[in-house]
Order: C-alpha cells, then structure tokens, then sequence
C-alpha cells in the first residue's frame, strides 16, 4: 500500500501504472482459503479445549469439568484467541493457508480493540446461544402444547440452519467467513502472489447447501403444521368434553323434574282384581 500510494503521488492519472499498482495490491483470501483456515482453526481449537480440560480435571476433578462443560470451552476459546488474533498474530489455521485479517477500509492491521472485540464475540456467542436454547427448550417442554413439543425437538437444529446457511453465502460469496467481520470491519487477505480464483467448485457446494436448507425448512414446515393440526383437534376434544360436563351439571326443566319424579314414585305393577 505504501508503494502505491508513493507511485500515485509521483504520477497521478498516469495509466502505465496501474499494473505496478495492481500488483502491488494485496489480494483477498479465496473461499478456499477461508475454508481451509476456519477448519484449521476449529481443530486446533478443539485439541487446546480438550488439553484444558484434562488439566482442570487434573486439578478439579471429572465431576466438575463435566458440570461446567460449556464454560470451560468458553474459556479454551476465549484463551485460543488471545493467544493468536488478540496479540497482532495469525491463528494457526490463517498461518496454514498464508492469510491475516486487516482493516476493510485501509487494508492496514486491526487495532487491539477490535481484535479483542472480535475474539470476545467468537467466544462467547457459542456459550450464549447454548444457554438461551437450553432455557427455550424447557420451558416448550413443560408445555403440553404439541406445536411447543415439537418446536422444543427441533430448536436445536435452529442455530446448526443459521451456521449452515451463513457458510451457503460464504461459498457462494454473498457472506463473509464470520458474522462479526461486517459490523467490525474485518477483511482477510492473502500474503503470497495472486491466487487464481478456486470459488467455482464452492459455488457449487454453497448451492447444494441451499437446496438441502430448503427441504429441512419444508419439512420442519410440515411438522409445525401437523402439529397445529394436533392442537386443534384436542382444543375441539376438550371443548366438546367441557360442554358435556357442564350439560350434565346442569338442573333439568321443571317439567322434566316432575316427571321423573314421578316414575320414581310409581309402583312397578299395577293391582288387580280377583
């Protein structure tokens, strides 16, 4: 960037330049890229969780790793960022595949804060909408609504929908490889020479994964229907039951009363005459 910004300097609108300047541009990271560094670092994430509990274990012992599961690996995630993004470095799986992340707008190196910032949001969130959907499915399953039954055994397949769909867009370059790269500001891109373009086959996986969403949704659709169904015809069960009871609460007619009183004072045979 410096080069170039020398090389404008010296000869502004000088069209000869501009394939000095393209090449001195830094390119973005490939979807490939992307994809190879996010599960690079997902494994690497995974192994230094486990390392952390085995330690915790160690020291705490089992039980208490196993009660407090989520928050450990909050905390190995948490630890996994600040000891590479947070401290001006690459993660293991951004120095795999040769790429770093920078400023969208000037391409120069994220400040501390919103590395920090960024690496808190990829922490914490997982934790966060654990904890919110294991609220969201109790209270659905103490409900005896079978629409709330139902939505309580598919709520966890919501956010696995929201990942999958998100990393649809990414292949097919309508998303970045991370929510929280728009808000932020965050672009990746490659250190080494110009990679040819290897979004074509990601394309096609990306839309592949669409048309796979798109026939869950319709079948959790139809579920959701069956089950509204279901509610309805118990509402109209227990609707008609009510009214029955309260029919049979109810006093008869004064008529009906005097009648029946006297069929039960009237004897069962008549007399007869010898």
């Amino acid at each position: 960037h410096l080069g170039a910004r020398v090389f404008t300097a010296m000869a502004p609108g000088c069209s000869s330049l501009d394939p000095i300047l393209s090449a001195l541009a830094i390119p973005p990271a490939t979807t490939a890229e992307g994809l190879r560094a996010a599960q690079k670092d997902e494994f690497h994430g995974n192994e230094f969780s486990l390392l952390v509990s085995h330690a915790l274990g160690a020291l705490a012992g089992p039980q208490w790793v196993q009660k407090h599961r989520e928050e450990v690996r909050a905390a190995a995630r948490l630890a996994y960022g600040g000891l590479s993004t947070a401290r001006l470095a690459q993660t293991p799986g951004e120095e795999y595949c040769d790429i770093t992340c920078v400023d969208a707008a000037t391409g120069q190196p994220l400040p501390l804060r919103r590395r920090w910032i960024a690496v808190l949001i990829g922490a914490l969130t997982p934790y966060l909408a654990l904890r919110l959907e294991a609220r969201l499915v109790s209270a659905a399953r103490s409900s005896e609504s079978p629409l709330a039954a139902a939505l309580a055994a598919r709520l966890g397949s919501f956010g696995e929908a929201l990942r999958r769909l998100q990393l649809a867009l990414f292949c097919l370059g309508r998303a970045p490889r991370r929510l929280v790269d728009v808000p932020l500001g965050i672009a990746h891109v490659r250190h080494g020479a110009r990679a040819g373009s290897a979004s074509s086959p990601y394309r096609s996986l990306g839309l592949l994964m669409l048309c796979q969403l798109a026939l869950s949704s319709l079948a959790l659709f139809a579920e959701l229907r069956a089950a509204a169904s279901a509610r309805s015809r118990l509402r109209a069960i227990a609707s008609a039951g009510e009214a029955d009871k309260e029919r049979r609460a109810a006093p008869p007619p004064p008529a009906a009363a005097a009648e029946s009183a006297r069929r039960r004072t009237a004897p069962l045979c008549s007399p007869t005459t010898i």
